[in-house]
């Protein structure tokens, strides 16, 4: 598929590489410790992609909020098998609420052991937005996913963009 099949709300991947920023490494280490998810690869950040053309929507340290996507990494869009064009909207309505929410340092740092209400990581935010719009990837009912576990979820692969 191609870049113009990719909708708002549709799930942006990114992986693990020399580029990462330093929250993004922090999580590839801890998924190599804890084995989560590696099916397709291994993940270090996710996001959703906005309505503007060219941004996501991310928890990034320090805050959540609408972003342009760093075109200097690979990424990956993937979609979810079923996903309404309702649950779209109510994902993105997700984010739009939690604009501006605290990044969750030390969730990251303690691989999602101990978690802050009201502050997300990166696969946590889009999680909790997935679970809003009542498309909730993890059955077994974790708080939590690594970027890796929603490769798994969101099997669809869109589009590929290799970095520049």
């Amino acid at each position: 598929m191609s870049r113009e099949d990719c909708l708002p709300g549709d799930i942006v991947l990114f992986p693990v590489s020399g580029k990462d920023p330093w929250e993004s490494r922090i999580v590839g280490i801890g998924q190599l410790i804890f084995g989560a998810g590696r099916t397709h690869g291994q993940f270090s950040h996710a996001a959703v992609l906005a309505r503007t053309p060219g941004m996501v929507w991310e928890a990034s340290w320090p805050r959540v909020g609408c972003h342009f996507i760093d075109q200097t990494r690979d990424y990956e869009v993937r979609r979810p098998r079923v996903y309404t064009e309702e649950q779209r909207r109510k994902v993105l309505a997700w984010f739009s609420v939690h604009n501006r929410d605290r990044y969750d340092l030390l969730c990251l740092l303690t691989f999602g052991l101990i978690q802050h209400k009201g502050m997300e990581v990166c696969s946590q935010a889009v999680d909790l937005a997935l679970l809003y719009a009542g498309v909730h990837p993890n059955l077994e009912g974790e708080r939590i996913l690594s970027p890796d576990a929603l490769a798994d979820f969101a099997p669809i692969g869109i589009y590929r963009h290799k970095g520049e």
